[in-house]
């Protein structure tokens, strides 16, 4: 055996460690983390008599903000387009090991392609969850996918959003990606669902889902005594919070 393939051979099972390890440790790691937290569930019911009649959801949530939902939403089933990089591979193998159903593919690399391959592999019926401004931004810009997602599901798309009280946030990270300090306070709230027009544009539907996103977002921000740093469209009224919902 040539050096050459010794060093591929090496590479290859370091990768095939790697693999196994890393989504093992992160999984026990966000299980640990998240039982410690006291969270209040907020609009969960918009969703009961949607799901009863068979109806198709897509859960449209900010990247940064998905630390809550992974758990929180667990054993459900959800579709998740993960991306097609090394970190892809990862975090594919983390979302399974949470119930979720995983479809390799992006918005950026192949995303046309990705996207008639998706919805030809799920059937009615199916739900399906997007980190509207990933995988790599700009952060709170909303792809337009989730959009033709919708309009050939005939789905009700539902804003869906977190915050927590105190957190770690990865300021280097383009997402600003946000990781609850153990034993805090946080919420999660979902908007109300919704259907897009036919009678707007795609880009139109993508601001419409922005600002729905936002206001949910600043809601919940304010619940948690933050005050948010995002700018744009801010729209009232897509949910009440009050001392309602359940805390877990």
């Amino acid at each position: 055996m040539t050096r050459r393939k010794i060093y591929d051979k090496s590479i290859l099972v370091k990768q095939k460690f790697l693999n196994l390890i890393i989504p093992f440790l992160a999984h026990l790691l966000i299980r640990l983390l998240y039982n410690t937290l006291k969270i209040k569930v907020i609009g969960e019911e918009n969703i009961r008599q949607l799901k009863q009649e068979g109806k198709t959801l897509i859960y449209a949530f900010w990247h940064g903000r998905q630390f809550l939902l992974v758990p929180y939403m667990s054993h459900r089933q959800i579709v998740i387009m993960v991306s097609l990089s090394r970190d892809g591979e990862y975090q594919s193998r983390i979302l399974k090991r949470f119930g979720c159903r995983i479809f390799r593919g992006s918005t950026t690399r192949g995303g046309t392609r990705a996207l008639l391959e998706l919805i030809k592999q799920t059937k009615q019926g199916d739900d399906f969850g997007f980190a509207v401004d990933g995988p790599t931004g700009p952060i709170y810009e909303p792809k337009e996918g989730i959009i033709s997602l919708a309009k050939k599901k005939k789905a009700y798309i539902v804003p869906l959003t977190t915050a927590v009280k105190k957190k770690w946030i990865l300021e280097k990270a383009w997402d600003k990606f946000q990781i609850p300090y153990p034993f805090t306070q946080g919420i999660i709230i979902f908007g109300k669902p919704y259907q897009i027009s036919e009678k707007k544009d795609v880009s139109e539907e993508s601001q419409i889902l922005k600002q729905k996103l936002n206001a949910i977002t600043e809601q919940a921000d304010e619940f948690c005594l933050i005050r948010s740093k995002r700018s744009g469209g801010v729209t009232k009224g897509d949910v009440e919070i009050k001392e309602i919902g359940r805390y877990y």
